[in-house]
């Protein structure tokens, strides 16, 4: 689901892994998405967390947005970027990444 949203908005996704992932980045290198089911496992929040930190090492100038189904509040809060899935995909339907002109 993720995907498909992210490919509605923008036409050219790249994975990225160099000592740890990248789940998307925009290929303009402007926004950068890591997606998880659960923050609840500690071993999940902190391998997301890591890649959160190393996507922000790799794209300085990207936003970065950590996608989850299930979480636990208190670890979502301390995760810059962590938002629940489901409040991204209605932000894009007002707000998406880019917006295109409409032709008349």
């Amino acid at each position: 689901m993720t995907a498909s949203n992210c490919r509605r908005q923008a036409k050219e996704w790249h994975y990225w892994a160099n000592g740890g992932e990248v789940d998307l980045c925009k290929a303009d290198a402007t926004v950068f998405l890591n997606a998880c089911w659960s923050l609840g496992d500690s071993d999940t929040a902190r391998r997301e967390t890591e890649a959160m930190s190393l996507g922000a090492q790799r794209f300085p100038d990207a936003a970065g947005l950590l996608l989850f189904h299930e979480h636990s509040p208190d670890i979502a809060s301390r995760i810059p970027g962590a938002s629940p899935v489901w409040r991204w995909i209605l932000e894009q339907q007002t707000a998406p990444f880019t917006r295109k002109k409409r032709h008349r």
